[in-house]
């Protein structure tokens, strides 16, 4: 959702004639991943970098002015500011922000083929674009990304720094779907309580990560109610239970690998949709079509002759 800007207080006001440009990136490194916190009594000005950046909150809450507008940012949001940005981030009110900092060099989109219109949209995006919570369910996985970034940068295992470079971009382009995914208004969200538009977040989150291992638990956890309350919230969504709805997706994407002309191993549709036992696959594939996946895929090359 696009942020609201804030108006900053008396004593949050600061000299925006200091500019200081300030070149974070080590040498021979396209990207950097560190961890810093805003401490209220250290001195801050408007600055700018030669690199490009990515904050996330990992704690505390703080204030990020960028030229013209101001944003609150809390736990579990990322900032996105380009390079030669005329950025600050300042403290908040009731607590100094913990934040992991990236900072990468436009040779990483090099990575890949499209990777200049990534880095165009990144530059092109209004400053209210720049701040979207990882709460989106596009954006779920970013905190873990974020820790294996770290890992790797504090391990400098072997091609340490083509993981990182990977890892950032596999966020940015999460980033990119998500906020071209919320340009456009969610109308079946607009009358349901907000503890409902957390679990109907998780459905689309089990639409886009069937092939995955998902648990009620987990789901739950990510709509930050109880597994009971999560359980009724879902079935008055879906009109389906968890396992239902689980099952139903992962049989509809297995029901489209079999309809596809080129041959294809059962036991591969099984692994691909996220099922792990081929016994429960085939049991499962029954309940939802009344068939087998091996007469099913019989039956379409038949209709093919």
């Amino acid at each position: 959702m696009p942020r609201k800007k804030s108006k900053p207080k008396a004593d949050l006001l600061f000299s925006k004639n200091e500019i200081l440009v300030d070149n974070v990136l080590p040498p021979d490194r396209q990207v950097h991943i560190y961890e810093k916190k805003h401490i209220g009594s250290q001195p801050y000005t408007y600055h700018y970098h030669t690199t490009n950046q990515l904050l996330y909150v990992i704690n505390g809450e703080g204030r990020i002015f960028f030229q013209k507008n101001s944003y609150i940012v809390k736990k579990n949001d990322l900032i996105i500011v380009n390079k030669n940005e005329r950025h600050l981030l300042l403290y908040g009110d009731k607590s100094e922000p913990t934040v992991c900092v990236i900072n990468y060099s436009d040779a990483i989109f090099h990575f890949l083929n499209s990777g200049v219109s990534l880095l165009e949209f990144l530059q092109k995006l209004n400053d209210n674009k720049k701040i979207i919570s990882t709460d989106e369910y596009y954006l779920r996985d970013v905190p873990l990304l974020l820790k294996e970034m770290l890992f790797e940068r504090k391990s400098e295992l072997i091609d340490f720094q083509q993981f990182l470079a990977i890892k950032l971009l596999e966020i940015l382009l999460l980033l990119k779907r998500s906020l071209l995914s919320t340009d456009s208004p969610n109308m079946e969200k607009q009358h349901l309580a907000s503890t409902e538009k957390n679990v109907l977040d998780t459905l689309h989150y089990i639409d886009m990560n069937y092939y995955r291992r998902l648990t009620l638990d987990e789901m739950a956890h990510m709509a930050c109610v109880s597994k009971r309350q999560y359980m009724r919230i879902f079935k008055k969504i879906s009109g389906k239970t968890f396992v239902e709805y689980l099952n139903g997706v992962r049989i509809n994407h297995a029901r489209q690998l079999l309809w596809n002309k080129d041959p294809i191993k059962i036991t591969t549709v099984c692994f691909e949709t996220g099922f792990e036992d081929i016994s429960y696959f085939y049991r499962i594939f029954k309940v939802f079509t009344g068939t087998t996946p091996k007469l099913f895929m019989q039956s379409i090359r038949l209709t093919d002759r």
